[in-house]
């Protein structure tokens, strides 16, 4: 976006206190970065521009605006004179402030006008996404703020908050319990997976929307003993953690072991088939041709009734709080939608299909079950050992693959127990 503006002489009127971003619509990045370049010298009698005094190592919230009462379009918001800058400039000089910086301009009290040229840098995905959405600033229909500007049709797509951290290298913490029915399938799917995710997060790159599971987090989760999603699992207590952490894997235990359980007695074949976009994330239908995941779902639901789970006091209670549950499909997520596509979902789903597509099935061999501690959202790590500082794969430009080592999880993470797939002695 460029614009030329001039201030005339004997202009009494000020340009309100404001921050650029109140005139543009909601973007997934909105990194901005103007330029203003004096095309004649400028000074503080002909309305040079005063920027407020802001650290340089802390966000700059953007603050209440409203119109300037004047017509125009103008916007305005509070601002501190005392706290403020004034910047003349030489012709040729120019100054340079984020979107967010706040500044006004008095009014010209000279007899020369005031020549100023703005230019505005954005990142290339954010510009076609404000212009598919009819915004482009100096060419938008009256030059209107972005309040009267008709809202975009909804997108089908939502944003995952929670996979969110976990795209600019947080390790958000959560606490859940997780039975996992493919404990070590990553010697095996790695080969295949680990290529078509990063061919995948490039060609979605444009987008700024995935965030791409790295192989070690891959998994197939056979149900939740405490989903890391409820919200109240928060409140607990640690006592009360380790102690419905030890009543579930007790009771897994003693079920596995009962006569008659239908506990898997032998490795068994999982195909990693077809994948699926959906509303939030991207997952792979796993095909369970022998029932061996489902027949670790079985042992969960009976294990629900154990005595240590189901005894009318303590457990019974924690039970109730925790929100098991079991999945409906065997499958596998690979991708999370971390930021609103910066394209229509038509074009975007046509992106998907054609990454989708190059996705070849692989079978795998489980052979064991893997009961842990999820201590970061999303990322059903078999042990802190195992994390060898793999990098996250990405496909939103604005963001730098960050790299997770064995610290950055947290102690409490890992395997509590893990039942191998074989006879029950």
């Amino acid at each position: 976006m460029n614009q030329f503006l001039v201030k005339q002489p004997h202009t009494k009127t000020d340009t309100p206190w404001h921050q650029d971003q109140s005139y543009y619509i909601q973007l997934p990045d909105p990194r901005a970065c103007n330029l203003w370049l004096a095309l004649g010298d400028v000074t503080e009698e002909m309305g040079c521009l005063w920027f407020e005094d802001s650290p340089l190592d802390a966000p700059i919230p953007l603050r209440p605006h409203r119109p300037a009462g004047r017509g125009g379009g103008a916007l305005q918001s509070e601002g501190f004179l005392e706290r403020a800058t004034p910047t003349p400039l030489r012709a040729g000089s120019i100054t340079v402030h984020s979107h967010l910086t706040p500044h006004y301009a008095r009014g010209n009290a000279t007899d020369t006008p005031r020549y100023g040229y703005v230019v505005q840098t954005r990142p290339a995905a954010s510009v076609r996404m404000a212009r598919m959405k009819g915004f482009d600033h100096g060419r938008c229909a009256g030059n209107k703020p972005r309040a009267a500007l008709a809202a975009p049709p909804p997108s089908r797509f939502r944003v995952d908050a929670l996979a969110q951290p976990l795209a600019v290298g947080a390790r958000p913490r959560t606490w859940g319990l997780s039975l996992n029915a493919l404990a070590q399938a990553h010697p095996e799917l790695t080969p295949a997976y680990s290529p078509w995710a990063a061919a995948a997060a490039e060609a979605l790159r444009a987008t700024g929307a995935c965030y791409f599971y790295h192989a070690d987090f891959t998994h197939v989760t056979a149900a939740a003993p405490a989903p890391f999603t409820n919200a109240s699992l928060a409140a607990w207590t640690e006592a009360e953690r380790a102690d419905f952490a030890e009543r579930w894997r007790d009771a897994l235990e003693d079920t596995i072991r009962s006569p008659g359980s239908g506990w898997p007695a032998a490795p068994f074949p999982l195909t990693f088939a077809a994948l699926e976009l959906h509303d939030s994330c991207a997952i792979v239908k796993v095909e369970d041709p022998t029932g061996g995941v489902a027949a670790v779902r079985r042992v969960f639901a009976a294990a629900a009734k154990h005595p240590r789970l189901a005894d009318g006091g303590a457990g019974a209670a924690l039970l109730a709080r925790s929100g098991y549950k079991t999945p409906q499909i065997v499958h596998s997520t690979v991708m999370r939608i971390v930021a609103p596509p910066s394209m229509p979902d038509a074009e975007f789903e046509a992106r998907w299909a054609a990454v989708a597509a190059t996705w070849v099935p692989v079978t795998v061999t489980a052979r064991e079950c893997a009961y842990l501690v999820e201590g970061v959202a999303y990322q059903h790590v078999r042990s802190c050992a195992r994390c060898h500082s793999p990098p996250p794969l990405l496909s939103t430009p604005r963001l730098q693959p960050p790299t997770l080592t064995n610290t950055q999880i947290p102690p409490g993470s890992g395997v509590l127990q893990v039942f191998p797939y074989a006879p029950v002695e």
